[in-house]
């Protein structure tokens, strides 16, 4: 059984990368029985689609805000799965 200190670090960790099967279906039922857990991934997913909302209406706006191509976006995605 995960520990509330360990789903923090994975839910977090969800949020970079694709989880393997296993800890996905652990981190779940960890989730079920733990409201705390539960609320925490709620927020943090509320926080993350606001950084990307902002993110993405400042890009929108501001034309000094450097805009990647698709392959310079995928190499630095890259990098980060490695």
């Amino acid at each position: 059984m995960l520990s509330c200190k360990d789903v923090s670090k994975i839910i977090s960790e969800s949020f970079d990368k694709k989880l393997p099967l296993s800890t996905r279906v652990r981190l779940r039922v960890h989730l079920m029985m733990c409201k705390l857990c539960c609320s925490l991934r709620e927020t943090m997913t509320l926080i993350e689609s606001e950084v990307r909302r902002q993110t993405l209406d400042r890009q929108a706006v501001d034309p000094t805000v450097p805009k990647l191509s698709d392959a310079a976006r995928e190499r630095i995605n890259e990098s980060l799965r490695a």
